[in-house]
């Protein structure tokens, strides 16, 4: 289960995803995989999107459970929002640490 801003990958405040599961760690990761991607703009799967080995992709919709391959739609958005320069924040260096020290 988790919840994600669309597109607010390089969103100062909205930035943010959360995850929670239940059940195993290989679970959570999935889980977290979905919502990361969703931050950088990936939508869920439609009919039609389809990962090479025919289990479930990581942006599937649903509650029974995530992939950890991606499927064709989304390997396809996401080149395309790095070609538009949406993710352009993910290309620069920042000039301040997490903790807003300076960097030398």
């Amino acid at each position: 289960m988790g919840i994600a801003f669309t597109k607010y990958a390089c969103d100062q405040q909205f930035g943010v995803s959360v995850t929670w599961t239940k059940y195993t760690n290989y679970m959570n990761i999935e889980a977290t995989a979905h919502e990361l991607s969703h931050n950088l703009g990936l939508n869920h799967d439609i009919t039609g999107c389809e990962c090479d080995n025919n289990t479930i992709c990581v942006m599937a919709n649903g509650d029974w459970g995530l992939g950890s391959d991606y499927s064709h739609c989304s390997i396809n958005e996401y080149n395309d929002l790095i070609i538009s320069n949406e993710l352009q924040c993910l290309k620069e260096k920042l000039s301040v640490c997490v903790n807003k020290d300076e960097e030398s």
